[in-house]
């Protein structure tokens, strides 16, 4: 509370309750018993802003269609292995990103304890993603925001409007690609603002638990995927044209794999690898 008072603050307030330039102030009157990764911290955040470095952008991310897709049996941990190849298309959703970045706050002893609830300040939540068709906080893009928080410790707030153009429940990745643009979105906004830089395997990292194809969207392009769909390698060809015929019913994932299941036979899993050696 001395502290608050010397930076010309009303006493009482907690960290998470300060202005921005109030946490600053905060941080610089507080000296050396204030943790500096704080200070630092802050003052890029404060920096960043002011210089219009964090501002409103727009960003593509693109439709994929499975020129080849090979499914084996189910595997005890419920998933497929598969092989495919993934070509990005043209066709994209829009999402209109509005983010800002602030470290986490310290406790008023000046120690780090846990961070709040992901996305969530007073029962609101700091990043609003809105979507045609899905309900406020169920996007899987809601989900991308909260591990870049949770990997980097700092806050994000702000919004995410997503323009659909994809058709959804198609088997196009629409939901997937928009979560890996805002993964990676989420992550600038951190580093803009002074905070730690996520390396591109990491982000691959949190990609893979969102999804198993949300990691070919990371870096679009013509793609051998094994595994869960999470194992990329370059696969080059060339420029295509193609006409989509799509159902007029949405066809849920988990649902198209369930009926895959009843009619696969009894493959074993060395006899799909087997299937799988001409690629």
């Amino acid at each position: 509370m001395i502290r608050q008072a010397e930076a010309g603050l009303k006493p009482g307030l907690r960290a998470e309750q300060l202005e921005p330039k109030e946490y600053v102030a905060l941080a610089r009157a507080s000296g050396p018993g204030l943790d500096a990764r704080c200070r630092d911290a802050s003052d890029a955040a404060d920096a960043s802003r002011e210089a219009g470095l964090v501002k409103p952008q727009l960003v593509r991310a693109p439709a994929k269609v499975n020129l080849l897709l090979l499914v084996g049996p189910l595997q005890p941990d419920g998933y497929h292995p598969l092989l495919s190849v993934m070509a990005p298309l043209t066709l994209a959703d829009e999402l209109e990103v509005d983010l800002t970045a602030e470290p986490h706050s310290p406790a008023d002893d000046g120690s780090w304890g846990p961070r709040p609830s992901p996305g969530v300040a007073g029962g609101a939540r700091r990043v609003v993603v809105t979507c045609p068709g899905v309900a406020l906080g169920a996007n899987l893009v809601d989900r991308a925001v909260d591990l870049v928080e949770s990997e980097t410790g700092w806050v994000l707030s702000g919004s995410i409007a997503i323009r659909k153009r994809i058709p959804m429940a198609a088997g196009m990745g629409g939901g997937s690609s928009d979560a890996a643009a805002a993964l990676m979105a989420a992550a600038e906004a951190v580093r803009v603002a002074g905070g730690h830089p996520l390396a591109r395997g990491e982000l691959a990292q949190l990609a893979a638990r969102l999804g198993a194809d949300v990691p070919f969207f990371l870096t679009p392009g013509c793609s051998l995927a094994r595994g869960r769909g999470e194992v990329l390698e370059p696969f080059r060809l060339p420029r295509q044209y193609m006409v989509l015929v799509l159902p007029e019913e949405q066809l849920e994932h988990q649902s198209v794999y369930a009926a895959y299941d009843t009619v696969a036979g009894n493959e074993t899993a060395a006899e799909f690898h087997h299937r799988c050696e001409d690629f």
